[in-house]
């Protein structure tokens, strides 16, 4: 792979043997040489969590957090990390329960070349989790936010993710303030890349939490409360 500005944020809380499968999965099939990756650990109990880490051929880094502030903060905190000591053109935001069949990171950062692009995914999904017809969204189609690429200066212009939400919409919620941003671009700053060669292990990360069901309510309730009082432009 030609080189590539791109920084890739890779959270983990625990679960490290999946960060581990990630990692190795995208050295299969890319030089990753061309890329800086910032693995976040976010205050994983046992030193487990980072020594098998280290211990991979693999050219990253690696920030520990010293308090589990939840994937939203994680995200943030490496974004920020990553854009001072580094300065990508695009960061990619990648789930650990991830698995590279092929080389993929060309394609997905290539439509944020553009003028009319700013943020790019693998599938689309509909916002089914809140009562859409009470909220002012500017769409009710989103990334899916296991994979999504960001040109950093507009993650910049919008302020990162929103932190109050911990663990789920905060996703949702900066798609929402990047549609209302650009809203006269034309095509709209949202693109999937269809049929990459990657696979998403669908939640293994957080399924065992036990607090999971109580965090989705309560990043649920603050969306919510957020978007009843933006009104859509």
């Amino acid at each position: 792979m030609a080189a590539v500005d791109v920084g890739i944020v890779i959270t983990q809380f625990g679960k490290h043997e999946l960060t581990v499968n990630c990692l190795q999965t995208l050295q299969a099939h890319h030089d990753l040489e061309a890329v800086r990756i910032l693995v976040v650990d976010d205050a994983s109990h046992g030193a487990d969590s980072r020594r098998e880490l280290l211990q991979l051929d693999i050219p990253f880094e690696v920030l520990a957090l010293p308090s589990n502030g939840g994937i939203t903060t994680a995200w943030n905190a490496a974004a920020n990390v990553l854009m001072k000591h580094h300065a990508p053109a695009s960061l990619i935001f990648l789930n650990n329960d991830v698995v590279t069949e092929g080389n993929w990171i060309p394609q997905l950062i290539t439509p944020l070349h553009s003028e009319s692009t700013r943020c790019t995914g693998v599938r689309w999904r509909e916002e089914q989790g809140v009562p859409i017809h009470e909220l002012s969204l500017p769409t009710t189609q989103f990334i899916e936010g296991w994979c999504m690429a960001v040109d950093s200066d507009t993650f910049s212009r919008l302020g990162g993710f929103d932190q109050k939400m911990q663990l789920y919409f905060s996703d949702t919620d900066f798609q929402c303030r990047l549609l209302l941003q650009f809203s006269t671009v034309e095509n709209g700053p949202l693109a999937v890349v269809e049929n990459l060669p990657i696979q998403h292990l669908e939640h293994q990360t957080t399924k065992s939490a036990s607090n999971r069901n109580s965090l989705w309510q309560q990043d649920r309730k603050i969306f919510i409360h957020k978007w009843r009082r933006i009104p859509f432009i």
